[in-house]
């Protein structure tokens, strides 16, 4: 076996070394083969010019030579052509048709490689093999004056030189095999002796290694790559047997870990019996609590089918749990509640986790119910959202306790509201009386309890007005009225309230206001005035001695508002710090004994408290026991400037008020014609003329001047804006084209100001009108320069957030509380707005979308004046949809108005028969 190894090798490397000499003979023929072949050609070229040589020489004389008819001079040319070099073995010519006429020897034809052909141009010189001969031809031909007569041939023998390369290849080759040979004997020595036999070595040690002789080595003493690969067997043969001796030492370890392991394991297979066991009794018992549970229970896989539920679910659907199970929801309930649930489900399977919302559904029996949802997913081990498993609760009882106790709750703000007037309004008249009888002459003593009658209705009525505010906070009723007002008026006003009580307790007051502050903003003033005043009031009471101080500074500014801070500082008697959290609690008061110093009900901070929230702001305290407090609140408003003045100023005047100034009202709406005559008829101004649209504005400007005109903004034919603009640039018929014009607008639109001054107006005002309000600016106007560039006064109002079917009280208001007057103005309105609203009608079953929208803006501010808000709300989007010439969307109001104005007529009747 060892032999058959070694000579298979041996065979192998053999075969190699003939390949690679064989490989190099290859290559030394690509070289030594050329380089000869070029030496051969080079040879026969010389040969080639030698011949072309004697042929420049001699052709004359050929040429001569026939010339004269001198044969004998042609065959001693030939003669002589032949005898310049041995290796010239014939010379020939031929007639121009090829056939020999004289050579040198024997008579030669031209040989095919050299016959000329007609129409092609044949190679003077070319080799041939002529029986064992080679030779070189070369033929030309001999002209006479331009004319062919016929054709020179000499032939050159070249066999000894093929014979010579043909010598030196064979030579080089026999060499050549030779120097192979020998260095393939020696290599297969080499090779033999310097690695077969020692991998033949190698290979006997591996083999006894394998057989189990671990340890065994190779005996080769050699510094080259095999020896190294001795040396590495010959340690890696002794690591296998040290690492055998450390294998059987560990084998005995692991047999004794074994014997231990399954001792080990063998008592935890008892234990995870057991455990087994009691899972097995703790989810019967589970399942026995999901049973009986009363709420409803189930589980969804994560395709919204039910895997499971318990008997409570099945009770509530009123379905056995094999009708439930591998069914989706939309099977048991509608299908915009079952959107709902799919919807809230996919959200939680996006967002694992819990989620708990509450939905009324409608059972399979048909009964609504409300429904809590305590959802939860359910995952694997590596968090794969596998379903949903749902915890419902039944709470309609639980809604319905709710809203009987919200109701109640309601119920009890409106009793303290009853109440609190019931109480006020005697009071007020003993209020009213005791400052009537102070005017009257009385001694001393009932000068005193007079003033003592009046302080303490003073305080029960301070009292009954935090009650009434606490109780409209708590019902949700108050709703605050945000008007423009000046900042400064209203601090004024506060430290002269608080001034006389400070001064009685020898207090320092002031009030402090950062120039950055604005002077005239939008909010609820009053509200922000009762704040003050609580805070402040608390302030002046628990102080003894020092001072208190009100601050206030820009907080915050953005694009659209502005966020003040106040603070009220005092060196009062301060707070405990175990009281801050309860302070601004309802009814809480530091000191609650029956032998308090301070009295008050405890209302103040909560109702300050809550206003402040109502504001946008938050209210915060820093206080120490016996050091004084600090108290913050900030509230959002926004920054206006009520005068809107060109660069070169106004100049402001003094005015009287002159009942006797001359106004026209233009308004196309009869009853809005009416509010507005009853309303300037109350303020003192009789001098009122009339006019129904622009044209006949304008006609009445023409004949009269006027002081004043009160201009609709939306009016048939020509507008309030083109009405205006046509009013200005016609100076030379009217008689005064600077009179002030005032816009009346139905509500308060985006953009309104900028086209009221860009069509020269002056100020615009919002309907329902309000008497003050008017009264003021028509004394605004007057009082400005009209010579001057015009000038934009007043603001329109948005409507209040609460929608009644019909505001008398409003009304009466608006016309300084003359009943009748309003009562007459409903009589109208129950004539005019069924007529109004049957044009309504045609217009938009009719497709007259614009002309339906201008119809709707006409009867919204009829119906605004009156107080009728939700039918004006119902108008106006009417009024927009017109506009957008949106015929679906006025098809889809048109009902809403016939219902509300069928109400509004019904509401009017019931309460003025």
């Amino acid at each position: 076996m060892q032999s058959t190894w070694s000579n298979h090798l041996q065979v192998r490397t053999s075969g190699a070394l003939i390949l690679v000499a064989f490989g190099i003979a290859l290559i030394f023929f690509a070289l030594v083969y050329p380089i000869e072949t070029s030496r051969t050609k080079d040879q026969i070229y010389r040969v080639e010019v030698l011949l072309e040589t004697i042929y420049k020489q001699k052709r004359n004389d050929f040429a001569n030579a026939i010339f004269n008819g001198q044969h004998i001079a042609i065959l001693k040319t030939l003669q002589e052509i032949d005898d310049i070099v041995d290796e010239i073995d014939n010379v020939c010519f031929y007639q121009p048709n090829g056939s020999v006429q004289y050579c040198s020897s024997n008579r030669q034809p031209i040989p095919a490689v050299l016959r000329p052909e007609d129409g092609k141009e044949q190679p003077h010189f070319a080799t041939y093999t002529l029986g064992e001969k080679s030779y070189g031809g070369y033929l030309n031909r001999i002209d006479i004056i331009g004319e062919r007569v016929g054709y020179l041939g000499i032939y050159y023998d070249i066999s000894q030189v093929i014979h010579v390369q043909q010598q030196i290849l064979t030579l080089a080759t026999i060499l050549f095999g030779l120097g192979v040979l020998v260095i393939i004997l020696l290599l297969n020595v080499f090779f033999r002796r310097s690695i077969i036999t020692p991998l033949n070595l190698l290979r006997q040690g591996m083999k006894r290694v394998a057989d189990g002789n671990l340890g065994e080595i190779v005996a080769l003493a050699r510094r080259d790559e095999i020896g190294d690969m001795g040396a590495t067997f010959n340690e890696m043969s002794k690591k296998l047997y040290r690492n055998r001796q450390e294998l059987g030492r560990h084998q005995l370890h692991l047999e004794e870990l074994v014997r231990e392991r399954t001792e080990e394991l063998t008592a935890a297979k008892d234990l995870a019996e057991a455990a087994s066991e009691k899972q097995r009794e703790q989810w019967k018992l589970l399942k026995t609590v999901m049973e009986t549970i009363p709420n409803p229970m189930f589980y969804k896989d994560v395709h919204g089918k039910y895997t499971g539920c318990n008997l409570a679910y099945e009770e509530f659907m009123g379905q056995p749990r094999q009708a439930i199970v591998g069914k989706s929801v939309y099977e048991f309930i509608d299908k915009q509640t079952a959107d709902r649930l799919s919807e809230k489900d996919a959200e939680l399977m996006a967002n694992p986790g819990k989620q708990s919302y509450t939905w009324r559904i409608t059972r399979p029996d048909g009964e609504n119910r409300e429904v809590s949802f305590d959802k939860a997913t359910i995952t694997d081990d590596k968090g794969t959202v596998l379903g949903i498993v749902c915890i419902m609760s039944d709470i309609t009882e639980m809604m319905q306790a709710r809203r009987q106790a919200e109701q109640a709750s309601r119920a009890k703000g409106q009793f303290l509201a009853n109440m609190s007037h019931e109480i006020r309004t005697p009071m007020n008249g003993v209020i009213g009386m005791t400052t009537l009888l102070l005017d009257t002459d009385l001694d001393d003593k009932q000068r005193g309890y007079v003033e003592t009658i009046r302080t303490s209705g003073d305080s029960l009525l301070y009292v009954i007005n935090d009650i009434l505010d606490y109780s409209k906070i708590e019902a949700g009723k108050l709703v605050l009225q945000f008007e423009e007002f000046d900042l400064r008026e209203m601090l004024n006003d506060c430290i002269d309230i608080l001034a006389p009580r400070a001064k009685e307790k020898n207090l320092e007051l002031f009030c402090e206001i950062k120039p950055d502050v604005p002077v005239r903003v939008v909010s609820d003033g009053g509200r922000i005035r009762q704040i003050l005043l609580n805070l402040a009031g608390n302030a002046v009471k628990f102080t003894e001695t020092g001072s208190v101080s009100i601050s206030v500074e820009k907080y915050h500014q953005k694009q659209d508002s502005t966020m003040l801070r106040f603070s009220v500082i005092d060196t009062g008697i301060g707070i405990d710090v175990q009281d801050k959290d309860a302070l601004f609690g309802s009814f809480f008061q530091v000191d609650g004994s029956f032998t308090r110093r301070f009295g008050g009900t405890g209302l103040g901070l909560a109702i300050s408290k809550q206003l402040v929230e109502l504001l946008g702001g938050e209210i915060s305290v820093d206080s120490e026991k016996g050091r004084g407090s600090t108290f913050y609140f900030t509230v959002n408003l926004h920054a206006v400037a009520r005068i809107v003045a060109p660069e070169d100023g106004l100049v402001l005047q003094p005015v009287e008020k002159n009942l006797e100034r001359r106004i026209l009202l233009v308004e196309d709406n009869r009853i809005n014609l009416q509010v507005a005559i009853g309303v300037l008829a109350k303020l003192g101004y009789r001098n009122v003329d009339t006019a129904i649209d622009g044209t006949k504005a304008l006609e009445a400007l023409a004949r009269q001047a006027y002081d004043l005109v009160l201009m609709d903004l939306s009016m048939p034919e020509k507008d309030g804006f083109e009405t205006t603009r046509l009013l200005r640039s016609s100076a030379e018929t009217v008689r005064n084209a600077r009179v002030p014009v005032v816009a009346l607008t139905a509500h308060a639109m985006r953009g309104d100001r900028e086209r009221c001054l860009e069509a020269g107006m002056n100020g615009y005002l919002s309907k329902p009108l309000d008497p003050q309000e008017l009264d003021r600016l028509m004394t605004e106007v007057w009082r400005l320069d009209l010579s001057a560039e015009t000038v934009m006064v007043g603001e329109a109002k948005l409507p209040q957030d609460e929608e009644p079917l019909l505001d008398f009280k409003g009304l009466v208001g608006r016309l300084l509380g003359d009943e009748s007057l309003a009562r007459m103005i409903l009589e109208e309105m129950a004539k005019e707005l069924p007529k109004e609203l049957a044009v309504l009608v045609h217009l938009v079953h009719n497709g007259k979308q614009e002309e339906a929208g201008r119809q709707a803006h006409k009867m919204k501010g009829a119906v605004g004046n009156v107080g009728a808000t939700v039918l004006q709300r119902i108008f106006m989007e009417m009024e927009i949809a017109g506009k957008g010439r949106q015929q679906g969307r006025l098809q889809e109001l048109l009902p809403l108005a016939k219902t509300a104005a069928q109400d509004l007529l019904d509401e009017m009747a019931r309460r003025h028969p």
